[in-house]
């Protein structure tokens, strides 16, 4: 590692790379720096701020002679590089490796430790109204567990920082500790700490809650990559070693998510910066298994928000197309592809997707993909995932406001999804294959407007016969969804599930933050939020309400496409898209209009595309099996 200024800062979050040692060390701590033979400058004594140099990695293990390299078993995971849908730009690869050793006998730029109020002793007592000591827990200020042989090691200035910081050990609750130790020479090496509150559910026993430990991942990555560091050792030492698989593949997760950027389209095109190129987990038994499919998982996810990112110019039928090709062709034979054009659909009578591309210069398609496993894992299912893939919508000839068609190019986000888990499938074949036999089915267009445009008030025939009255051409996913949905009767599937950025009335039942579950088969339903429990993306059930099928009764044909009257939008969606599901089968739709996108960003999930639903659907496929669609 080359010579950089860093900071040893006792500052509380965010750490700043280039910043300044306070004064708050203890006395003989700053008599020691005080050697001008460090300073570098013979004037400048401890009481004032100063930079000291980060050393390299081979001095840092030396310190007092204390720090010695542990054994460890290893497990290299490739991670794929940011990729457009049309061109692999290359791997990079993040090692991952568990150390049978305590945080402060490791060697790690950063070193996270999850605390909670249940791990915590008190630091002091203060007086109560009544002159008696009340010991001083989660209310105030207490001192992790895991950090007290690290505060004895530090001659107690972890404890003198938490005093003043009055860090609380609670979920969501962080701050970087940065002490220092000495060589045999005197030269100071700053060594940081990053406290991460947890709640008790993240360190249960009996069940632990994921998506804590992907925000502890990420926010250890953006924490490291502020200190100027690439190496983190994140303390799994007091979790049941059952989880410990678990929650590394979901610190992994949270840690590659929290480097994405999409930066296709900035003009300055500057080097790109330092990575996290290891982390280690620190446990009391080393984990049985050491395949870890994280890496597939953020692949997937990586891919889905490069294709929503994309300008709608960029990101077009025709580029769906092209990155369904390049998967196809990633994938040496694992997955076949078909391509209907606009030929093809004429001859299929899939009028409900043509009469949406009328308004468009852009072709519409239909593609099928199809992944085949290379071995029988159990039971095997076919499954049909079917993806919205509107890649702009005006709103037709019920245009839209310009407000609102700002975000619209990510109107394309369930075909994105889909496309995501196929490229997870085919990164996790190795090493976590999933037996079932997957068809993706996308109907992909724009929704223009020009003199072809359907027009409020034509019928539109789908490809299963039923006629549509289109009342609204804002309400085209559900017209494009009908052909694509009754497509999928060909390939005989167990189980469809739909994704789709389907109504904005979801939005405003559930939020943003939250997908719309409908389902014909509870035990589906079930399977699908567990999944999405686990990946931490939040979804909530809505009844397939029969009550309000009357809604969409049309005088003029079997169906119009949205209801005249007030009332549950999303709902009314599904139940428009149940007209088309094949017969007898198992089928979920999921509303994505909410998370598919945001405007705001957390510690893995930065603003734009979120790449929502390809890790739900994932855990959903390794979940099915044949008694659950009994």
């Amino acid at each position: 590692m080359s010579h950089r200024g860093i900071t040893v800062s006792l500052r509380e979050s965010p750490p700043e790379p280039e910043g300044l040692v306070e004064n708050t060390l203890p006395a003989d701590i700053r008599k020691r720096f005080s050697y001008p033979f460090i300073l570098g400058h013979p004037r400048r004594f401890a009481p004032r701020p100063f930079r000291i140099p980060w050393l390299t990695r081979t001095h840092a293990m030396s310190i007092n002679g204390a720090v010695r390299s542990p054994a460890r078993t290893e497990t290299e995971v490739n991670l794929l590089a940011r990729v457009d849908g049309r061109k692999n730009l290359g791997r990079k690869t993040m090692k991952i490796s568990f150390h049978n050793s305590t945080i402060e006998n490791v060697e790690a730029g950063l070193r996270v430790l999850p605390v909670t109020p249940e791990r915590s002793s008190p630091l002091a007592k203060r007086p109560t109204s009544k002159g008696r000591a009340k010991t001083i827990t989660e209310s105030a200020l207490a001192i992790p567990v895991e950090l007290q042989e690290a505060n004895k090691t530090f001659n107690g200035q972890l404890a003198a920082k938490l005093k003043e910081t009055r860090f609380r050990a609670r979920a969501g609750k962080r701050s970087t500790v940065t002490a220092a130790r000495f060589d045999a020479r005197g030269l100071p090496i700053p060594v940081s700490f990053r406290l991460s509150g947890v709640s008790p559910d993240a360190l249960s026993p009996s069940g632990i809650h994921l998506d804590e430990w992907r925000q502890l991942g990420g926010d250890a990555a953006s924490a490291a990559l502020g200190l100027g560091v690439e190496v983190i050792a994140v303390s799994l030492r007091q979790v049941n070693k059952r989880h410990h698989e678990a929650i590394a593949e979901a610190v992994l997760e949270g840690v590659d998510l929290s480097q994405y950027r999409f930066t296709k389209f900035k003009s300055a095109k500057s080097a790109e910066g330092p990575k996290i190129r290891e982390v280690q987990f620190l446990v009391r038994e080393m984990p049985r298994r050491r395949a870890i499919s994280a890496d597939a998982q953020t692949a997937g996810v990586r891919l889905t928000r490069d294709l929503v990112n994309t300008p709608p110019s960029d990101m077009n039928p025709s580029d769906i197309l092209g990155a369904a090709r390049q998967i196809a062709k990633d994938s040496r034979g694992r997955i076949k592809l078909k391509v209907f054009d606009r030929s093809a659909l004429q001859k299929m009578k899939a009028g409900s997707l043509l009469a949406v591309a009328r308004g468009s210069d852009e072709p519409a398609y239909l593609i099928h993909l199809v992944y085949t496993p290379k071995r029988k894992l159990g039971t095997r299912l076919t499954v049909a995932l079917v993806g919205k893939g509107v890649t702009f919508d005006s709103g037709g000839l019920s245009i839209k406001t310009g407000h609102g068609m700002m975000e619209m190019k990510c109107d394309m986000a369930g075909a994105a999804c889909c496309l995501g888990v196929l490229r997870a499938l085919i990164e996790r074949e190795k090493s976590n294959p999933i037996g079932h036999e997957i068809h993706v089915v996308i109907p992909t267009c724009e929704n223009m407007i020009n003199g072809r445009a359907v027009k409020p008030g034509d019928v539109a025939r789908a490809m299963n016969g039923k006629t549509i009255e289109i009342l609204n051409t804002d309400a085209e996913g559900r017209l494009i969804l009908a052909d694509a949905l009754a497509y999928t009767e060909k390939i005989n599937p167990d189980v469809v599930i739909d994704v789709a950025t389907l109504t904005g009335a979801v939005v405003v039942a559930l939020g943003g933050d939250y997908a719309g579950l409908f389902a014909n088969h509870d035990p589906l339903a079930d399977v699908i939020s567990e999944a999405a429990e686990e990946a931490g993306e939040c979804m909530w059930q809505l009844p397939l309400a029969a009550e309000y099928r009357s809604h969409i009764d049309s005088s003029i044909a079997d169906l119009k496409n949205i209801s005249q009257s007030s009332g549950p939008g999303a709902i009314i969606g599904a139940i428009f898209l149940q007209e088309f599901v094949p017969r007898d089968v198992k089928w979920a739709h999921i509303d994505i209009a909410g998370p598919a996108f945001w405007t705001k960003s957390n510690e893995y999930t930065p603003a734009g595309g979120t790449g929502y639903g390809v890790r739900t659907l994932l855990r959903s496929l390794e979940k099915l099996n044949a008694l659950t669609l009994k």
